[in-house]
């Protein structure tokens, strides 16, 4: 799988609605903790992965909490 075979997925401008297609099963994404710590805490949404590097800056990589990653995701997540 390459890169260029990711031309057919969905792209956002706006955190808010990348966020809103993780929470409805819609893929992955990579954002600011402040933006989905409510959707963490409250078990919408979970980490992709289970180390947390605290630098004070950074950004999570989450998806809806009863998805199995698809292949182009765990590749994104291996990538990372």
């Amino acid at each position: 799988m390459s890169p260029d075979s990711f031309s057919s997925s969905l792209k956002f401008d706006q955190s808010e609605l990348a966020i809103d297609a993780a929470r409805r099963d819609q893929g992955l994404v990579l954002t600011s903790p402040r933006l989905v710590e409510e959707d963490v805490q409250l078990g919408f949404l979970v980490p992709v992965f289970e180390s947390v590097l605290k630098t004070g800056k950074g950004y999570y990589l989450v998806q809806a909490k009863d998805v199995v990653l698809g292949e182009a995701a765990q590749l994104l997540r291996r990538w990372l």
